[in-house]
């Protein structure tokens, strides 16, 4: 869990950066993740097996927590997407200097003939 912390700090930059930098910080992340995941599952599947009564039981609460927890995440994540697109709107319409000679080109309207 501390790996998975360290690697989602690690991206937490508000800044829009190049892929290259999220490399190292998405490997702890699944790393971790692949650490910590696999033995939950495991010891998952052992009680399970060992109660042979309610093994469907183990099966349906998995499934039940991964339908539930992607839907929140979707709509939890919606408007925080929203938001993260209009502030960084926001910082690069503020960024833009019309003096500048390479802006001032951008913006002038084309002629069609």
């Amino acid at each position: 869990m501390v790996l998975i912390a360290v690697g989602a700090f690690m991206d937490a930059s508000p800044t829009i950066s190049p892929a290259e930098r999220f490399y190292l910080s998405q490997a702890l992340i699944g790393f971790a993740s692949l650490l910590f995941l696999a033995q939950a599952v495991a010891i998952g599947f052992a009680r399970m097996r060992s109660r042979a009564a309610s093994s469907s039981s183990f099966v349906v609460l998995l499934r039940s927590v991964r339908v539930s927890a992607g839907s929140w995440v979707a709509h939890c994540s919606g408007p925080s997407r929203y938001f993260a697109r209009k502030f960084i709107r926001h910082e690069l319409v503020q960024s833009i200097v019309v003096s500048d000679p390479l802006v001032a080109a951008a913006f002038r309207p084309v002629r069609r003939n």
